[in-house]
């Protein structure tokens, strides 16, 4: 038995004009029992005053220099004791009863838990989680995102060279090995638009297609940004079949990701290959979970 439901980890940095809607939405959510870390990178304003009003013996709150968003969030994940873990941005807000409702769809889940995010008030454009996600982004809003702790031992934490898309990158990851998630059609948290992952268009491009490249070293950055438009809707798809036969015995997981992601671009004859390798990922993954 975990020693809470749920945990919340809250990163923040001079957040002083949201971060008490924010503590609100989690410490009304009924019925659910939940530890809240909040770890703030050394806030000069008011945004450790305003969560210490909160004062509560599930309210851990760190104030310390750190290394980016997902340092802090990696400090709060590492001093988690919840069975499920969120995060949860500090100009962010949890709909009601968004809790209960991840406490019940987890039950006999030890994976990943993701529901919808309302942005400006229109819902995101989520992805299915599978591979074709590996050539595109995070497949749903990270904040409405509940994993567990079994999926972050295995997965490990956020990988720090990534600044803004270490999101998309642990999530990849979870999906190259296996670990499952159960999709929520209902909206979990509405989404703040002043952060870091929601000004900076041109960085956030170059590390997605870093990510990519990640996941597959043998393509080139050129060739990485060419199915991230592709698979967006930005670009042209022309010359999916070639990179397909290029790199067709790099990778069978590669191939997997453009037939679920262009499977009509793709001759018949290319779709042949096996998903032996996401089979044996699997089955070493229920070993553990």
């Amino acid at each position: 038995m975990h020693e809470f439901d749920v945990t919340v980890v809250i990163p923040t940095f001079k957040a002083e004009k949201t971060i008490g809607h924010c503590l609100e939405s989690v410490f009304s959510q009924p019925s659910v029992s939940t530890e809240i870390i909040i770890v703030d990178g050394g806030s000069p304003d008011a945004t450790v005053s305003i969560a210490q009003r909160f004062s509560a013996p599930n309210l851990t709150i760190i104030s310390e220099p750190d290394r980016g968003i997902y340092d802090a969030i990696n400090k709060g994940i590492s001093r988690a004791k919840g069975g499920l873990i969120g995060v949860l941005g500090a100009d962010d807000v949890y709909k009601p009863n968004v809790l209960s409702v991840v406490k019940e769809s987890a039950s006999g889940d030890q994976g990943i838990v993701a529901g919808l995010t309302l942005i400006d008030g229109q819902l995101r454009a989520d992805e299915l989680y599978r591979s074709a996600a590996l050539i595109s982004g995070i497949p749903f809003g990270h904040n409405a995102m509940f994993a567990s702790r079994q999926a972050y031992q295995v997965v490990g934490l956020y990988d720090l060279t990534f600044r803004i898309c270490a999101d998309a990158e642990w999530v990849h990851r979870a999906i190259k090995l296996g670990v499952s998630c159960r999709k929520v059609e209902q909206v979990f948290v509405e989404f703040g638009t002043e952060g870091t992952s929601s000004t900076n268009p041109e960085e956030i491009i170059a590390e997605a297609c870093s990510v990519i490249q990640c996941n597959f070293p043998f393509l080139s950055l050129q060739e990485a940004k060419y199915l991230l438009f592709a698979v967006r809707g930005w670009g042209e798809t022309g010359k999916i079949t070639e990179l397909l036969q290029k790199y067709s015995r790099e990778s069978e997981i590669f191939v997997q990701a453009l037939q679920e992601a262009f499977h009509s671009s793709i001759p018949p004859e290319q779709r042949k290959y096996q998903k032996s390798y996401l089979g044996h990922l699997r089955r070493m993954i229920s070993k553990v979970f």
